[in-house]
């Protein structure tokens, strides 16, 4: 009698054992109150840490900073568009392109920002110049003002 109870005994403690053992090994368990293994974090890029001047877009006021200015010697070097409108606005740099990026029209969807763009230092070498550029759709009305924004680079 003894004999049987202590092989009863066994059989249980082993199955105990096994049932532990395979609840903690990853892709154990069998579905039932087995723990799932916990995942590995997929490491993010880290937060863009570009900086300048945004311009925000706004309807009927126009650009804002209407003017700024960019320094090709220093960190404020890069300019982006943040379209706050209702509407695709395109700017298109009517005299030079002033920026290291390839030239062309910037078209920002509404409520996003466009790319960062940087300063060319050889454009403004030898001193400050002036980029005018134009925003279509328009952002004034004509009884508005002038819409005239433009980029002032200093070296």
């Amino acid at each position: 009698m003894k004999t049987t109870w202590f092989k009863y005994l066994i059989v249980v403690l082993s199955a105990v054992a096994l049932a532990i053992l395979v609840a903690g090994c990853p892709g154990g368990g069998g579905g039932g109150g087995g723990s799932s293994p916990t995942p590995t974090p997929t490491p993010t890029a880290p937060a863009s840490t570009e900086s300048g001047v945004t311009v925000k877009l706004v309807e009927h006021t126009g650009t804002d900073p209407e003017h700024p200015e960019l320094h090709a010697s220093t960190d404020a070097n890069h300019i982006r568009w943040s379209n706050v409108t209702a509407v695709d606005r395109k700017i298109h740099f009517s005299v030079d392109w002033p920026f290291m990026e390839a030239s062309g029209d910037i078209t920002v969807a509404p409520g996003a920002m466009s790319a960062w763009y940087t300063l060319d230092p050889a454009k403004v070498s030898g001193g400050g110049k002036s980029f005018p550029y134009t925003v279509s759709p328009t952002l004034v009305l004509p009884t508005d003002g002038p819409d005239a924004p433009e980029i002032s680079g200093q070296p």
